[in-house]
């Protein structure tokens, strides 16, 4: 990863966690993958550096974790960022779902977040996240992914092997009310088949143009909006 352009006078401090070397010499390589957008502050005070962080969490396997990849941002708010991703994400970073099917991509999803610049992968908490995109998550399969799949289900579509930005549909209260209701039906009848067709319970994935801006939006973390996708 490396960033092409930081604007509004951002200084550049290290790296929340070291990326390896994408390729030998001035030139890095050509970008898999391009991500732009603004960073707007709705705290008391504006931080004085931040990261703006890939944060890839894995739900596959047990227990959950987490995966962070920064690139530094400083300076004023709202401030504009621009990453470049040269290498797809870390092995560690995919979800495996393939006890669903032989077809199964391995999927990454990554929150879009704003961290502390001082705070290691091994020790986030609540405090360390700064902001987040409440409406956008970046994805990426490590192959095509196949209609009819579980892959195809949680990601709305067959997605090409690579990066894609994704928009966040949320489930709304009603809809979780009525999930629930319709879940603790078909357990009263014992029909599973049922259960799996009730919904409500996540957030929609769908894909949007990779053109399209990401807003990334800092405030106190009980006021952020997290992307519920699993």
């Amino acid at each position: 990863m490396r960033v092409s352009s930081l604007v509004l006078g951002f200084v550049v401090a290290p790296l929340l966690v070291a990326c390896d070397p994408q390729a030998d010499g001035e030139y890095q390589g050509e970008a898999l993958f391009e991500l732009s957008g603004t960073v707007t502050n709705d705290r008391e005070e504006a931080p004085d550096s931040a990261e703006v962080t890939l944060v890839w969490e894995v739900t596959s396997g047990s227990p959950d974790t987490v995966v962070a990849e920064g690139v530094p941002v400083t300076g004023e708010f709202p401030a504009s960022f621009h990453l470049e991703l040269l290498e797809p994400p870390s092995e560690d970073s995919l979800n495996d779902y393939s006890y669903n099917g032989a077809n199964e991509a391995r999927i990454g999803v990554a929150y879009i977040t704003v961290l502390a610049a001082d705070v290691s992968a091994e020790e986030l908490d609540d405090d360390d996240l700064l902001g987040i995109a409440e409406s956008q998550l970046l994805v990426y399969v490590d192959r095509d992914v196949q209609e009819g799949t579980f892959s195809a289900e949680l990601l709305g579509g067959t997605l090409s092997k690579g990066y894609h930005l994704m928009g966040v549909d949320p489930v709304t209260e009603e809809e979780v009310a009525a999930g629930d209701a319709c879940r603790d039906a078909a357990n009263e009848a014992q029909d599973w088949e049922a259960w799996e067709e009730c919904g409500g319970i996540f957030d929609q994935m769908y894909e949007v143009d990779a053109s399209t801006p990401v807003s990334v939006r800092l405030d106190e973390s009980d006021n952020l909006i997290f992307p519920n996708w699993t």
